[in-house]
């Protein structure tokens, strides 16, 4: 079997790795996922504070508020509502009723908005500096940068939930 990531062709240089490397995270969650039961998705191994579904949608909540962000404008409140953004404390919010289909929707509904942006952006300075907080500012090149390590750490995090769940 051939392993490789899908790179959308109106993306070049910078931008394109970035995407790439998320396509490779998202295929790999996919796996993850494939064969699990809505109850193994919302499973919570003792000793744990999030399921898998949870951190699904938190990796998707994340891709929508960053197109958002890149964009210069807040993440409507539908979106908001659906993807579970906004603060939070130290457990992410626990969506409802998911099964392993409308996870991999949330992900490629989440996957369209990030890349629409990321289209949008080339002929957009990378350095540019954006809101980050209520007195921070980051590059864009600098957002970005971060999507990758998140939705890796996130991979690691489903796949010890995934194996706690089916052991127990």
């Amino acid at each position: 079997m051939k392993m490789d990531a899908t790179i959308p062709e109106n993306l070049h240089g910078f931008v394109a790795g970035i995407a790439a490397s998320l396509d490779f995270g998202q295929t790999t969650m996919k796996r993850v996922i494939a064969d699990l039961t809505p109850d193994q998705l919302n499973k919570v191994p003792a000793g744990l504070a999030n399921n898998i579904a949870t951190i699904v949608v938190h990796v998707c909540a994340s891709e929508v508020s960053f197109a958002h962000r890149l964009k210069g404008v807040p993440v409507p409140d539908d979106l908001a509502r659906k993807y579970l953004t906004g603060p939070h404390g130290d457990h992410l919010p626990v969506p409802v009723g998911e099964t392993a289909e409308s996870l991999k929707a949330k992900m490629e509904e989440s996957r369209g908005m990030l890349l629409a942006t990321l289209a949008t952006m080339v002929d957009t300075d990378p350095e540019e500096e954006l809101s980050w907080g209520k007195d921070r500012t980051a590059t864009r090149r600098w957002i970005l940068s971060l999507l990758p390590g998140h939705q890796s750490a996130h991979v690691g995090q489903m796949q010890m939930v995934r194996k706690l769940v089916l052991q127990g």
